[in-house]
């Protein structure tokens, strides 16, 4: 890492109460492992999975050992890191080298800016008052020699490679959309990705009225937060007693996941 790049970053995580050292409280991206992360955060998986910290909330994710991460790199190797500060913080804040930075404007989303930079593998989405929304932390470019030559492996019907990013109880769709938002957040610094919003009807609610709620959520996160259409998918999933709603992140190359079956409303006598 280049050492005006490296300052900044080091900086970032004095200012959120996290430095100490080289990445995010020295996991790094195809070097650390589930074990670094267990140590730091008294896991007991190595799932990926949201952490939350005092600081920040992190979406961490691991190789299960195959091409399905595209990367060829030991079960359990992180991946990546999607960091999001928990207090204020801004780009000005990073002390970052911004000419080695490209800048692209969200078209959908007026006030949203994105920094990336490939060579260390760092994208930056920030609102345009400079505000620092989220960072994501990604293999550098001269790691590029382990990514996988072949295309990945599926395996049919097993789910496997999907993560459950959140889960809530079915309501207002209006009340829920700053967690739409975050999924969108995630979805955009994680390259090759896939969102799945399965949507269970339940006691009080119907299928057409989870099928509406469906709707509005992608439309939600194509129109307003600029996803791709095709890389959101919403399905109906069984009948539940507690209507719910489920958001699953499906890695370049992983199985979609599979809703719980429907089964047949209880008829009290």
């Amino acid at each position: 890492m280049r050492v005006s790049l490296k300052i900044g970053i080091v900086l970032f995580f004095c200012l959120i109460g996290t430095c100490q050292g080289q990445g995010w409280r020295g996991i790094v991206p195809l070097h650390s492992t589930c074990e670094d992360v267990k140590r730091l955060f008294r896991t007991t998986t190595c799932e990926s999975a949201l952490i939350d910290s005092e600081a920040a909330s992190v979406f961490i994710t691991f190789s299960d050992g195959t091409c399905r991460s595209e990367w060829d790199v030991p079960r359990g190797t992180v991946i990546s890191l999607d960091v999001r500060p928990k207090n204020r913080l801004t780009v000005e804040d990073l002390h970052l080298d911004l000419t080695k930075y490209t800048r692209t404007a969200d078209q959908q989303v007026q006030g949203t800016l994105y920094l990336n930079n490939k060579d260390e593998g760092i994208s930056i989405a920030a609102f345009e008052d400079g505000r620092v929304r989220h960072i994501f932390y990604g293999p550098t470019a001269k790691e590029s020699f382990k990514r996988c030559d072949s295309p990945p492996v599926k395996s049919a019907g097993t789910g496997h490679g999907s993560v459950k990013f959140d889960a809530y109880r079915f309501g207002r769709f209006r009340d829920n959309t700053s967690r739409l938002d975050e999924f969108a957040t995630t979805l955009t610094g994680w390259e090759g990705s896939n969102g799945y919003i399965i949507v269970y009807p339940g006691e009080g609610v119907s299928i057409q009225e989870v099928q509406i709620y469906a709707n509005q959520a992608k439309k939600y996160l194509v129109e307003r937060r600029g996803i791709i259409n095709d890389r959101i998918v919403s399905i109906i999933g069984g009948f539940r007693d507690e209507p719910s709603v489920e958001l699953f992140i499906t890695v370049k190359g992983g199985d979609p996941p599979t809703p719980s079956p429907q089964r047949p409303r209880t008829n009290p006598q």
